[in-house]
C-alpha cells in the first residue's frame, strides 16, 4: 500500500466489488432464463446486497470527493 490512503483502498475495493457482483448477477440472470425451475435469482440475495453496498459506497465517496473539489476551488 505504498502511498495509497485508506479512502483510495476502500474506493478500489468497492469498485471491484461492483464489477464482480455485476458480472455474477448477469450470469445468474442468463442461467435463470435458461432454467427457471432452478430459481437462481431467488438464491442470489447475497450478491444483490454486496452490489448495493458497493454502489452505495462508491456513490457516497464520489459525492464527498466532488464536494471537496468544489470547496477547494472556492478558496
Amino acid at each position: 500500500m505504498k502511498g495509497k490512503t485508506l479512502i483510495k483502498v476502500v474506493r478500489e475495493i468497492a469498485a471491484h466489488l461492483c464489477i464482480i457482483c455485476g458480472i455474477a448477477f448477469i450470469i445468474i440472470q442468463i442461467l435463470d432464463w435458461y432454467n427457471p425451475f432452478m430459481n437462481f435469482m431467488g438464491t442470489s440475495a447475497m450478491i444483490r446486497y454486496l452490489l448495493c453496498a458497493g454502489a452505495l459506497t462508491l456513490g457516497i465517496m464520489h459525492h464527498f470527493r466532488i464536494g471537496g473539489k468544489k470547496r477547494k476551488k472556492r478558496k
